[in-house]
């Protein structure tokens, strides 16, 4: 039996089994960064006005791009109902998926969810205003390419 406490084996073992609990009730996503204080290595700057959105790796921009945001109306679907805003802030991508997804507001090619159920996703159609329901549509080609450049944990930034 081992008696020592506070030692770095015990560290290890106790974040590794809290990192386990995390997981196993679904508070962490897979692929989030379990180090305390680790840095994200990518950032998106989404902003709203002008409906632009880029990717800026290592302090370099390495894709901008035109998105349509939350159109600000109000919507009913499937019995619910609510206004078409994107939210404003500082998030972190929680979840990436591949191909497409069928949701109850529409189909999203590859999303990449920052907050809640809000992601940023390839679109067929990306209008040059806010048109969608809260999400921030992107071309289909910058869609294919978000994947590889975001990682779980890459801040999310969404300003006017």
């Amino acid at each position: 039996m081992m008696t020592r406490t506070g030692g770095a084996k015990t560290s290890r073992m106790l974040a590794g089994s809290l990192v386990t609990l995390a997981l196993s009730a679904g508070l962490m996503a897979v692929g989030a960064s379990a180090e305390a204080g680790a840095r994200p290595r990518v950032r998106v700057v989404i902003d709203l006005g002008s409906q632009r959105m880029k990717v800026i790796k290592r302090g370099r921009v390495v894709l901008r791009t035109r998105v349509s945001t939350g159109s600000g109306r109000y919507y009913c679907v499937q019995g619910r109902c609510g206004r078409a805003v994107t939210p404003l802030g500082r998030f972190h991508v929680v979840r990436k998926l591949r191909g497409w997804r069928e949701a109850p507001l529409g189909l999203m090619y590859k999303p990449i969810y920052f907050h809640r159920g809000y992601a940023i996703h390839g679109s067929l159609t990306v209008p040059r205003k806010p048109r969608s329901h809260g999400c921030v549509r992107v071309p289909m080609e910058v869609g294919e390419k978000l994947g590889s450049l975001l990682r779980v944990g890459d801040v999310v930034i969404v300003r006017r």
